[in-house]
């Protein structure tokens, strides 16, 4: 984190002007305030699919009764089109889902890996003061079991999932690093400030191995106070159960009796999605009696909810939004339990 710190200081900080023409493109002000939400950002047709899954684990599990689900999409893209067709095809089926739009911040660089490059547009958030006070950021590819209001509601300011990395040991699993791909947060218009003259710096510079070397979670370095970790019994990534049995986990530190709040599917995880599509009655037999024989609890209960999902007249009504538009979407896409658990880490 100092290293982070050491490079945007060093960076040369740009006009006044600029920096209010920085700014201007991140906004999206026709939008009534809303107080609190879940924000997921959405793009392209497997993300959606992926967020559908995501919104009826938050509807099943409660968390929709008083805050919604946001799909955040770029204006005016064909991704915003897919969206309101997906809310209005949620308003029929009672999902709290609603649709926000933001002006996408010029990247002109990469991080470690180019796939992470679109997470850097989850720091518009802070510039959204004028429509979202609490902010529950939630990943496109995870379920939600138990309802997370209570997070959403009282939550610390700012927290932040654990970087786990692969999970492969305790000390993975309890990295002190933040991520954000869940983090609960408030808009800051100091912090975008110095968000976007460190993009703009990193816009500038011609060095590879500085360019690399940053991604958005610098945004934590900006925090006055610490950044909460949440506990992987709060959430976890898929990673911890392909790679553990439940036997590895207990001697972790884990609760195998208490799933988490949130699984982060990720690659691993979506990798089952795909193997639970491609699958007959039969084969999805043998794969599950596979998981259960391997002694891990917790990822047949990933196993299981993904046939819950899979086979849900809601979330198949919402699926079919996305493919019976995918070729009018193509054509048309613009260029421009209520307390936390015990952390187990501490």
């Amino acid at each position: 984190m100092k290293l982070n710190i050491f490079i945007c200081s060093c960076l040369v900080i740009p006009s006044a002007s600029l920096r209010i023409r920085l700014a201007a493109h991140t906004l999206d002000s026709h939008s009534p305030k809303i107080s609190n939400a879940y924000v997921t950002f959405v793009s392209q047709p497997t993300y959606f699919e992926h967020a559908v899954r995501l919104t009826a684990t938050l509807n099943e599990t409660g968390s929709l009764k008083k805050y919604p689900h946001i799909y955040m999409v770029r204006k005016g893209s064909s991704d915003e089109h897919k969206a309101r067709m997906l809310a209005a095809e949620a308003k029929k089926i009672g999902w709290n889902l609603k649709v926000e739009t933001y002006k996408p911040l010029e990247i002109k660089f990469h991080t470690q890996f180019e796939f992470w490059d679109e997470a850097w547009q989850r720091v518009t958030l802070f510039s959204m003061g004028d429509r979202f006070d609490r902010l529950l950021h939630v990943d496109a590819d995870a379920y939600v079991w138990k309802n997370i209001e209570d997070v959403l509601e009282t939550g610390h300011i700012p927290s932040a999932a654990r970087r786990m990395l692969g999970c492969m040991s305790k000390q993975e699993m309890c990295n002190h690093a933040p991520v954000s791909n869940f983090m609960l947060m408030k808009p800051n218009a100091t912090i975008m400030d110095g968000l976007l003259e460190v993009i703009h710096n990193l816009n500038s510079v011609t060095n590879l191995e500085l360019k690399h070397s940053i991604d958005e979670c610098i945004q934590f370095d900006f925090y006055k106070e610490p950044v909460n970790l949440f506990s992987p019994q709060d959430i976890s990534y898929f990673d911890c159960f392909s790679n553990h049995n439940d036997t590895t986990l207990r001697q972790m530190g884990m609760d195998t009796n208490k799933i988490p709040k949130i699984v982060h599917l990720g690659i691993p995880g979506k990798q089952m999605i795909q193997q639970h599509r491609g699958a007959n009655a039969q084969e999805k037999e043998q794969i599950r009696d596979r998981i259960q024989k391997s002694g891990s609890v917790m990822r047949l209960n990933v196993w299981d909810k993904t046939e819950s999902l899979n086979t849900s007249p809601e979330v198949q009504q919402m699926l079919k939004v996305i493919s019976s538009k995918a070729k009018e979407f193509a054509l048309t896409r613009s260029v421009t339990e209520s307390a936390m658990f015990n952390d187990m880490c501490e």
